[in-house]
This record gives C-alpha cells, structure tokens and sequence, in this order.
C-alpha cells in the first residue's frame, strides 16, 4: 500500500495524472467541438481563425498538404457576379 500511494505521489508531482476535473473538461470540450463540426463542417478553431483571417480555414488541410486558408465561396462567387454584370 505504501508503494502505491507513493507511486501516486511522484506521479501527481511531475503531472502525469489527471484528475476527474480534467475528464469532464476534456469531455466537455470533446462534444462541444463535435458539435460544431457537424453543424458547420469545421472545428470550434476553424471557425475562430477563419473570422479573424476572413477566409475559410481548416487547420485539418495541413496534413493533407493543401492551403488552410481558401477564399471565402460566397465571396467569390458574388464577386464573379458582380464582374459578369458589369461586362
């Protein structure tokens, strides 16, 4: 019993245990991220970068060696649509 309340010890000391705060946070986090991402397509990180940066953004595109940040489509296209009206 001792070895293992010491063994716990050293292990909470150097942080390599997790607490039951920890699992709920990391759970809550978990589902709240799923959430959005079957809602929208992106993670809750995609979303935030992609309105700071104004562009569409998914960070996933970096293993897949593609650009993280596209143009916005709606833009785009509206912009495509406001050249072909001005021809």
């Amino acid at each position: 019993m001792k070895h293992i309340l010491a063994a716990l010890l050293a292990l909470s000391v150097v942080g390599c245990t997790f607490t039951p705060i920890d699992l709920v946070t990391s759970a809550g986090i978990w589902i709240l991220d799923s959430t959005v991402e079957g809602q929208t397509g992106k993670g809750v990180v995609d979303n935030a970068v992609s309105g700071v940066v104004g562009k569409d953004c998914k960070l996933k595109n970096v293993f897949n060696k593609d650009e993280v940040c596209k143009d916005n489509e709606e833009e785009t296209n509206t912009s495509k649509e406001e050249n072909n009206a001005s021809k």
